[in-house]
């Protein structure tokens, strides 16, 4: 008998953060994001989360709410495993892009408690643990200390540290924070906050402090400036808010705008986009990122698939380190640097807590 969606429940989550999350853009002091259950007929409940970011995707919680609650008349009464058919109507209408993460996230979940696996081992992968950066926010010099201190203690190999707003400030801190470790990589992320100018200065007066990367260092939508950048940097380019799509990274890769990608899941719409970028960027022979947005452990669990399936070479997936709590029973956990999942099929979550969610729906 052919399983057949029979409700969909749309969940408003607010999370406090224990920290203040700064970056070029703006800065937050809790998690606001969407969760849906997608419930069928035997009893399944798949489970996915929506981002919307205005900043990178332009959307808002309101708007993909109302996306989320008129998309769910057209999936009540279908078979949620035909994934393919309904991942074609999302790009067919236009979805929101975090829209329509959660509900192919949510689609993938329920494949993989119809199956009795895990996501990753659905998709033919391991479920080892993952090396991922801790971030470091915009602050002071003392803050940037406290905060990498705080990482390093707790295992973290990998130091991202989130830049753009002040160029010798930024310069500082990035000597500051080698300072306290020889050995801890250093991933650096303006978040479109300079010019070309001010970042092939930044990257030639960094260089020396051994640094992986600089991500999107100039605006996502200015890829002759990205190129210029490219060009006259001692010191890797990553593009992020500029690749939203596999054409978005083809157009880059064609101009060779950029050394490396980011590719985040909400950014893709759908994991099966996520893994396009992925190969795309591997085929032209380039390195790539899996990154996140401040997330649960719900959609970070959905990423760790995604980053085994894909062969990524980074991971930045720590969007729930600063959560006062998980707003999720299960999914994923961070121990001593490392991204792990919780025992359980699909992306391993149970239930979404009432004490951060609000139900729409």
């Amino acid at each position: 008998m052919v399983d057949k969606i029979k409700n969909v429940k749309i969940y408003e989550v607010n999370v406090p953060l224990t920290e203040t999350f700064k970056i070029a853009t703006g800065s937050r002091k809790n998690y606001a994001g969407i969760m849906i259950e997608i419930e069928t007929e035997s009893g399944i409940s798949g489970f996915g989360e929506a981002v919307p970011v205005p900043y990178v995707l332009n959307e808002t919680v309101p708007q993909v709410e109302e996306f989320l609650k008129e998309f769910s008349k057209y999936l009540l009464g279908r078979n949620p495993l035909m994934r393919g058919e309904i991942l074609r109507k999302l790009r067919k209408i236009n979805a929101p892009h975090s829209g329509s993460t959660a509900v192919n996230t949510a689609l993938w979940d329920i494949e993989g408690k119809t199956a009795g696996m895990p996501l990753y081992r659905l998709l033919g992968e391991d479920g080892k643990k993952i090396e991922i950066s801790g971030t470091i926010s915009i602050g002071t010099e003392k803050e940037t200390a406290k905060s990498a201190e705080r990482l390093l203690k707790a295992g973290f190999k990998a130091l991202k540290m989130k830049v753009g707003l002040n160029l010798k400030e930024d310069i500082k801190r990035v000597e500051l924070v080698r300072s306290l470790s020889k050995k801890a990589k250093i991933y650096l992320d303006a978040n479109q906050g300079y010019s070309a100018e001010e970042a092939v200065k930044f990257a030639n007066s960094v260089a020396k402090f051994g640094i992986s990367f600089i991500e999107q260092p100039v605006n996502a939508g200015d890829i002759i400036s990205l190129k210029k950048v490219k060009e006259n940097s001692p010191v890797p380019i990553m593009a992020d808010e500029s690749v939203k799509s596999a054409n978005d990274a083809l157009t880059l890769l064609r101009a060779d705008a950029t050394d490396y990608v980011n590719v985040k899941l909400t950014k893709a719409g759908s994991i099966e986009e996520g893994l396009k970028i992925a190969n795309l960027v591997h085929l032209f022979g380039k390195k790539v990122m899996i990154g996140c947005m401040v997330a649960s452990p719900l959609l970070i669990a959905a990423s760790f698939s995604l980053f085994k399936a894909g062969r990524f070479d980074f991971a930045d997936l720590d969007g729930f380190l600063t959560f006062s709590e998980s707003p999720v029973e299960g999914g994923a956990y961070i121990e001593n640097g490392y991204l792990k999942i919780s025992r359980g099929s699909g992306l391993s979550v149970k239930e979404i807590k009432e004490k951060y969610a609000r139900r729409i729906q």
